[in-house]
């Protein structure tokens, strides 16, 4: 069982929330599907709309097309070269009764400069501080409810609309030794 829940600050609805899509040569992937999820996000949490956006795609290369909107700031679209990891991620195990639920929030304390493996109080285990989870159980890809929880990722949801993808509660026991999961 996961050991004593985290003590730090829960992320600060005020700082707003974000979206960041990959667009590879011009390209942004599944760049609908995050604007929709931003937009519930932003309806649900501050009762505003999304305003127009105006994103402009680099035509080659890959690049983070980060979306951040501030409650009565409105939005900023900013592109950044992106970046990928060149090897296994070391995540630690960060339990967070209740996960960090279903927006994706500007305010990162919990997840800065570490890559956790979030968990919640019964072993479940819910996140990465950068993704959803999947664990591969035969030949099939296991992947936790969107219950409130987890951020209900659009790259989660075209694997399970494509693939032979189980949705179903994920004990940590079922990962391994959390101490070396790699991601």
């Amino acid at each position: 069982r996961p050991a004593a829940p985290s003590r730090e600050p829960r992320p600060d609805p005020a700082l707003g929330v974000f979206e960041t899509v990959l667009a590879v040569d011009g390209e942004p992937v599944l760049l609908e599907e995050h604007i929709d999820r931003m937009r519930a996000s932003v309806a649900e949490l501050y009762g505003e709309e999304l305003p127009p956006l105006h994103i402009d795609v680099p035509a080659t290369g890959a690049w983070r097309i980060r979306i951040v909107f501030v409650p009565g700031s409105g939005a900023a679209v900013e592109e950044l070269p992106a970046t990928f990891p060149t090897g296994p991620l070391e995540p630690r195990l960060l339990v967070l009764p209740g996960g960090l639920g279903a927006h994706k929030w500007v305010d990162r304390r919990l997840v800065e400069g570490v890559e956790p493996l979030i968990v919640d109080l019964s072993g479940e285990v819910l996140e990465s501080g950068s993704g959803n989870v999947f664990i591969v159980e035969g030949d099939t890809l296991v992947t936790p409810p969107a219950d409130g929880r987890i951020l209900p990722g659009v790259t989660r949801a075209e694997l399970i609309r494509t693939e032979d993808v189980l949705v179903e509660p994920i004990d940590l026991e079922a990962t391994g030794d959390p101490e070396r999961l790699h991601q």
